[in-house]
């Protein structure tokens, strides 16, 4: 395996790395986040102590609302996706650009 095959699976390495990085901050700032509060949880302590209080899941009751204009509009893509794609190309036009320079000088 040549230097430019390894220098370009340690990129893609690193490229699945950063997305799954910037994936994971994304779904932190997501509505899908399960986010708690004090009254949230006593309540689940309160009902799963007594079953007959109910069901401790339905403290946790949460509707997600989906926007008509589709995914793409959402602030969370527009904000998040940028931020996974551009990192992983800017390295890659770098490093083909200066695996380029190098083949150039060392021939020359």
């Amino acid at each position: 395996m040549t230097l430019g095959r390894r220098l370009l699976s340690l990129w893609a390495g690193l490229a699945i790395l950063w997305a799954g990085a910037v994936a994971g901050a994304a779904y932190e700032a997501s509505p899908l986040y399960p986010r708690t509060d004090a009254g949230q949880q006593q309540c689940f302590i309160d009902r799963s102590d007594n079953p007959g209080r109910g069901n401790p899941f339905a403290c946790f009751n949460q509707t997600i609302m989906v926007d008509d204009a589709g995914i793409w509009a959402d602030p969370l893509v527009t904000d998040y996706l940028p931020a996974a794609v551009a990192p992983p190309l800017v390295l890659l036009v770098i490093g083909i650009a200066g695996t380029w320079l190098v083949r150039r000088f060392l021939r020359g």
